[in-house]
């Protein structure tokens, strides 16, 4: 028990698995496989963030920097900015620190079962990897989930920045795990341990020559294993088996902790020769199956021979070429088979029976027989060594690779389409109301959002939406549009506030309650309620939709999409046909009455609509606009171009586009549509307005139409202004 207590407080490398480098490494590939990169970067545009892992910045967390992470280049430091694919490769590299959380690295799939040496000296891996809850584990992928609805839903620049350096990098201490998998050691219950320090750990101290192979490898054989190889992330290729995270470790024996245990022996856990080749006593799997010998001149063609390795094949009498050619390596067999992809082929060094065995010269012959047990004395006992190792590389690094890549795509696997609802556009209020008068606390308190569940073949189920939409501000905007483009008020790149802001919406409701999910490929439209409302001076605006709930068969899911939509947008009516414009004599404006029209027309009715519903539905009407008055909406829609129905005097379809507001370097800000005055209004360019024409009948009508000097006629100032006491209130039934 003393020396059980020993190793428990000091042997903090006891169960590292592969070297710091190495993870770094592995989970750098990783995400240049998954589609953090591939698909143009479909995960982070999905998270409303720059496509590229090397485009956006983000913390890494507080803690104590470990010599080990000067394995990075540049080396890996807590509490510095780092790029998105750094911080995943960073984030491998931090899980082993400090080193008693490698005691929860450990998952023997066959009898689910941490590091056990005596008694349970952790937690399994997939446990301490996902749970979350656990002393002393804040990056699991629980911890990971709310991170990501932090990133999205905190108020403050500062604060979603911080979430996601912590997502990202929890993603790497996640992967760290699927790594050690890959690792036999690790999925077998063996552990292995480095001195600590300057203090020899005795009969305790195991270095991992796996792990220190790999480490030193990672020049040639093991990088070359990954080089070379053919790497596809298993998610989504093998959709139909990653159902939840933990199928990653096992999986009726397809997770990476499965194919590792059935198919690679580890130091501890070695073949056996009891009456004939067999597999170790505790496991069933592998089986050795043939032995072969090479020699040592042939192993070591094009290279020197280790001093030590020499000496033991040196014979008196007989020149190099000729007694390395007579001293042989005996390896041992085995088949490697693949239950996820159903491939089987020959590791034909799986191990090694040899007068060369590392153990032997460090014990001086003195070896652990099968059982663990007894002893016995012999210069020939199964043992591992580098040939083995990088005989492994091949199978083991591309698949760590595989697996990592699949659980990043995994992680942020769930799909949201968003689109327009029935009626055509996001949102729509009365510009002209009191509601829309004010500058930065007025606009938009309710969205309509068409939802889609693209997520192949998984359900959204028990759970809830909301909306979050992100914007900049026009500093410049007035309520009268003054501080548009184009207009006097308007500064350009100085009128775009620095920070980027968001409003997030209550649960959204489809009907009467809530909406709580979405069957495969189900359809529904959600109802966002914001208080504080979007802004009607936002500019720069997205749309994004959040789920939180279960997911297929995974609970506590996550899954968002986001949607670069319209800026608030302008509809105009003007009913001008308080005065005739003479077409045949000075092709001026006139107030009535003039010549032979003497009357006033009659109020007109207004309906707008944005599109065509089966139950015609107007979502924007006036009974009654008076001559010489006006009325504005303003609205969200897709970018592009809307369709509008209006009926005022005549019913017409126009398509008009949508304006956006846009930032090009190095300073222009700007709308795709420019502002101009109606009647001494400044109006968008969606405008329908009308007048008398005398040339028609008395009460006819004519459009505004674009004169000689590139404005349009209604432009004349000799035209009374449609001013605030001069615009009718819509009735909105949105």
């Amino acid at each position: 028990m003393r020396f059980a207590g020993w190793i428990l407080t000091s042997v903090c490398s006891m169960c590292t698995a592969y070297e710091m480098p190495t993870h770094y490494v592995i989970a750098r590939d990783a995400v240049t496989k998954s589609d953090l990169v591939s698909s143009n970067s479909a995960i982070l545009v999905q998270l409303g963030l720059a496509p590229g892992v090397t485009k956006s910045q983000f913390l890494t967390t507080a803690g104590k920097n470990e010599i080990g992470f000067r394995g990075a280049v540049p080396m890996c430091a807590h509490g510095q900015p780092e790029t998105i694919s750094r911080l995943v490769a960073c984030g491998a590299m931090f899980e082993d620190a400090p080193g008693l959380r490698s005691f929860n690295h450990f998952f023997d799939p066959t009898r689910d079962a941490p590091l056990t040496v005596g008694v349970p000296l952790g937690y399994t891996s997939p446990n301490w990897s996902l749970s979350g809850g656990l002393f002393g584990q804040d990056f699991a992928l629980k911890n990971a989930r709310a991170d990501l609805v932090e990133a999205l839903t905190s108020l403050t620049v500062a604060l979603r920045s911080a979430a996601f350096g912590r997502l990202f990098q929890s993603l790497g201490q996640e992967i760290h795990h699927l790594q050690d998998m890959a690792q036999p050691q690790h999925v077998r219950n063996d552990a292995h341990s480095d001195a600590l320090g300057n203090v020899d750990l005795g009969p305790f101290n195991h270095p991992s020559r796996y792990e220190r192979m790999t480490a030193l490898d990672l020049v040639d054989a093991a990088s070359a294993a990954l080089e070379h190889a053919t790497v596809v992330p298993v998610y989504p290729a093998y959709r139909d088996v990653f159902r939840t995270p933990r199928d990653f470790w096992t999986q009726a024996g397809k997770g990476i902790a499965d194919f590792t245990n059935a198919n690679f022996v580890s130091h501890g856990t070695n073949f056996c020769y009891i009456g004939g080749l067999g597999a170790n006593p505790r496991y069933a799997q592998p089986v050795p199956t043939r032995i072969t010998e090479e020699s040592v001149a042939a192993l070591f063609e094009g290279r020197d021979v280790p001093p030590a390795v020499d000496a033991l094949c040196r014979k008196t009498g007989q020149a190099p070429q000729q007694y390395l050619a007579g001293c042989v390596f005996k390896f041992v067999a085995s088949n490697v088979t693949d239950a996820l992809t159903g491939e089987v082929s020959e590791n034909p060094r799986a191990s090694t029976l040899s007068a060369l065995d590392e153990d032997m010269l460090r014990y001086q012959q003195s070896a652990s027989a099968c059982d663990d047990i007894s002893h016995f004395f012999t210069g020939a006992v199964f043992s591992l060594n580098a040939f083995n190792f990088q005989a492994a590389y091949p199978y083991l690094l591309p698949r760590a690779v595989a697996y990592s890549a699949g659980y990043i795509n995994y992680v942020f696997r769930g799909q949201i389409e968003i689109m327009p609802p029935a009626d055509g556009v996001y949102a729509l209020i009365d510009h002209d109301a009191d509601a829309a008068r004010c500058i930065d606390f007025c606009g938009f308190s309710k969205l309509k959002v068409g939802l889609r569940n693209t997520t192949p073949g998984e359900a959204m189920t028990d759970g809830t939406f909301v909306a979050i939409v992100k914007f900049h501000r026009n500093r410049c905007y007035r309520p009268d549009l003054s501080g548009e483009p184009d207009t006097p008020d308007f500064g350009g790149a100085a009128c775009r506030s620095a920070d980027e802001e968001i409003v997030v919406s209550n649960v959204g409701k489809s009907g009467a309650g809530p909406i709580t999910g979405l069957a495969v490929d189900a359809s529904a439209e959600a109802t966002f309620e914001f208080s504080p409302p979007i802004p009607i001076n936002a500019s720069d605006m997205s749309l994004q939709v959040l789920f939180q709930g279960t997911l297929g068969q995974e609970a506590g899911a996550v899954a968002v999409n986001t949607k670069d939509i319209s800026e608030p947008n302008y509809l105009a009516v003007i009913n001008s046909t308080d005065y005739v414009f003479d077409d045949v004599g000075d092709q001026r404006y006139h107030a009535l009455p003039y010549e032979r029209f003497t009357d006033v027309p009659d109020d007109v009715s207004v309906k707008v609509r944005f599109a065509k519903t089966g139950a015609e539905i107007w979502p924007a009407e006036i009974s009654a606009l008076k001559a010489g008055y006006s009325a504005q909406v303003a609205f969200l829609a897709d970018l592009g171009e809307v369709t509008i129905d209006a009926s005022f005097f005549k019913t017409v379809e126009q398509k008009l586009p949508v304006s956006q507001f846009y930032l090009s370097p190095p300073a222009t800000y700007f709308r795709t549509i420019t502002f101009r005055k109606l009647r001494g209004v400044y109006r968008a360019g969606a405008v329908f307005a009308t007048f008398i024409s005398s040339l028609g009948t008395p009460g006819a009508t004519g459009d505004c139409v674009t004169g000689d000097d590139g404005g349009g006629i209604c432009d004349e100032k000799s035209l009374r202004s449609n001013d605030r006491a001069h615009t009718v209130p819509w009735v909105i039934n949105f």
